[in-house]
């Protein structure tokens, strides 16, 4: 009886590894470009002024916030740049944007934030950060900086 305990026990443990997922991130992501939405936003300390880009295929909003302690800001709604997108699209790596763990908090010492988000369906995933050189974005980095030059067209 005993002798039959541990190879029960063996097969049980190797079910039990082999089925964990990694973690909440290893969701499938499905490849249909045409349902990613993007955003980035800044937030700054001392109520600075801020602002946010959200883009998807069909739509692009820029929000300029006057101050970041106030939801209120100035709302610009434009269709998509078809070109823009597929740039922007053809950058993102998205299986190494989900391996990306990073929380910075630079509006904790007057610093300026900024927080990416990628969703799509169930999927969602962010990063915050402050300092564009951190190591952890070096993958991403092409994709942040057309993220920055779509944003810079509206603040003209």
């Amino acid at each position: 009886m005993r002798f039959l305990f541990l190879p029960f026990l063996l097969a049980f443990i190797f079910i039990a590894i082999s089925s964990c997922q990694k973690n909440a991130n290893s969701w499938n992501v499905n490849p249909d470009i045409d349902k990613i939405n993007i955003s980035i936003k800044s937030a700054a300390g001392w109520c600075a002024p801020g602002d946010s880009l959200f883009i998807n295929k069909k739509k692009t909003d820029y929000t300029y916030f006057p101050s970041s302690c106030s939801d209120e800001g100035k709302l610009t709604t434009n269709n998509t740049n078809a070109t823009q997108w597929a740039e922007l699209i053809a950058l993102l790596d998205i299986e190494k944007f989900k391996e990306i763990d990073l929380d910075e908090c630079g509006v904790c010492f007057d610093g300026v934030d900024e927080r990416i988000i990628i969703s799509q369906g169930k999927f969602s995933h962010s990063i915050k950060f402050y300092n564009l050189n951190n190591e952890k974005l070096k993958p991403m980095k092409d994709f942040i900086y057309k993220l920055y030059e779509i944003r810079a067209g509206f603040k003209k």
